[in-house]
């Protein structure tokens, strides 16, 4: 007989009058007991509430709460959702683009912004700025994890003052133990909150020609995958024929394949900006709108092109008003704010993004598309890759395109110990930063454990970090 559900306390009631579940109360109720948690819990289960609950506490004591989170779209996202909940007045927002009453009771911002307060470098005294506030919450703190930005994390709980509560939100890691330990050695006693339930089921398409399941039944691959002949191995740096190289997959058929199948709206991932135009450009056509989407997509332009006339000749335009649009990095942040705001009234049925739309974000996308499974070298780490958000598809969809090309390892000739084995092209660009790349290796591997191979080290194995600290990604 399954255990009944847990109940919440009459406060805790009074706010989410719909039901909860049970990871969801312990984590309120060890928040009402000034405890910090670090809650572990898969995209779409409901961590959101749960931030709200620490922010509501904040709010009725008179004192200040910050939410730092990791991407300009989601503060951006959350300033607006967390104005509509406690008022205009009682929320700002402290991004690298825009500061809006920076002195507000509830701020957000991103996790560089309250890294940089606790160094008190660029936004004044730390205790000036640190005024009031009783708590923290670190969304999306499975970042840690990121090569390039995870020691902002890291610096932000050690500087963190211990009385200021810590409120973590990851998604699901595989060694959640061992980042409460770190954080309790660090910070302050901090308790792990775990859920595996995923309450939007996902299914997996590979593209290739046309859409096809990427599992079989018995969860094996799908025997007509194995059909698919590989790209033609490279002789040594010289790229295949034009003739042997495989055919290139068109962002324009899997957005229609997607369309029949009543898989949109999409987000398709691409991870460069003239990849995301270029995308943008070859999708042209492929969304159908009704008429009253057309009309709803018309008068948003009108009103926000009157509010930013600078905009009138924007070359997305024509893009936009068929249901299509671009968000990476290289776009004005009023031009992304319309685009986000389209996408979540479902008015946009795909969109083209980078990595800023990749983590939290509540847009209620069915489908997610990956163009590539890697944006780099493999020796340089995984990029995080989103799925569907809860409880807006019943069913989330993931389609991998086929890749075009399986480039050599660059790590091959970077680590190699004679530049003979390099590109012709290449040993005068690239000797200086070999040089001081290998020194620096050389450096670390002398300070390392005797168990660190000898190949060529993965990036994480010369930073400053402590390796309780460093969060696995479950397979």
């Amino acid at each position: 007989m399954p255990a009944a559900p847990r109940a919440p306390s009459p406060d805790i009631a009074r706010l989410f009058p719909f039901p909860l579940d049970d990871f969801q109360v312990e984590a309120m109720e060890s928040i009402a007991a000034g405890e910090n948690v670090v809650v572990c819990a898969p995209t779409g289960s409901g961590k959101t509430a749960i931030a709200e609950y620490a922010l509501h506490r904040a709010h009725q004591r008179q004192l200040r709460c910050f939410y730092t989170t990791p991407l300009k779209a989601l503060s951006n996202q959350k300033f607006h959702d967390l104005q509509q909940l406690f008022g205009e007045d009682q929320v700002g927002l402290l991004t690298g683009d825009i500061s809006v009453r920076r002195d507000a009771q509830i701020v957000v911002m991103t996790t560089e912004v309250f890294r940089n307060m606790l160094y008190g470098t660029i936004l004044g005294d730390v205790h000036a700025n640190l005024q009031g506030v009783v708590s923290v919450i670190l969304d999306e703190c499975h970042y840690m994890n990121d090569v390039e930005r995870g020691t902002v994390w890291e610096e932000s709980i050690i500087y963190c003052p211990r009385e200021i509560q810590l409120v973590a939100l990851s998604a699901t890691v595989a060694n959640a133990p061992d980042l409460v330990d770190w954080i309790s050695a660090t910070h302050a006693p901090t308790r792990l909150i775990q859920s595996d339930y995923r309450p939007v089921p996902l299914k997996f398409y590979y593209y290739f020609k046309s859409l096809k399941p990427l599992l079989s039944e018995s969860g094996s691959l799908n025997p007509a995958l194995r059909q698919i002949s590989p790209p033609p191995k490279r002789d040594g740096f010289r790229k295949p024929k034009k003739e042997d190289r495989p055919e290139k997959v068109s962002p324009e058929n899997v957005v229609r394949a997607l369309a029949e199948r009543e898989m949109l709206p999409a987000i398709y991932f691409v991870f460069s900006r003239r990849g995301c135009e270029l995308a943008l450009r070859a999708s042209q056509g492929a969304v159908t709108l009704t008429l009253a989407e057309a009309d709803a997509i018309k008068a948003s332009l009108k009103d926000f092109l009157r509010d930013n006339p600078f905009l009138i000749d924007h070359p997305h335009l024509p893009y936009l008003r068929q249901g299509l649009a671009a968000h990476h990095a290289g776009l004005l942040p009023p031009w992304k704010s319309l685009v986000e705001r389209l996408f979540q009234q479902g008015l946009i049925k795909g969109v083209v993004a980078t990595e800023t739309l990749a983590a939290g974000i509540n847009m209620p996308a069915r489908t997610t598309v990956i163009s590539a499974t890697r944006r780099r070298p493999s020796w340089l780490g995984p990029r995080p890759i989103p799925c569907c958000r809860a409880s807006l598809p019943a069913t989330g969809w993931c389609s991998i395109c086929c890749s075009t090309t399986r480039w050599k390892s660059v790590a091959s000739w970077w680590s190699a110990p004679s530049a003979s084995s390099w590109p012709s092209g290449s040993r005068a660009r690239w000797a200086p930063a070999r040089r001081a790349w290998q020194s620096a290796w050389r450096s670390c591997r002398a300070r390392s454990a005797p168990s660190v191979p000898a190949t060529f080290p993965p990036i994480t194995s010369s930073r400053t970090r402590s390796a309780a600290c460093t969060v696995r990604s479950r397979p």
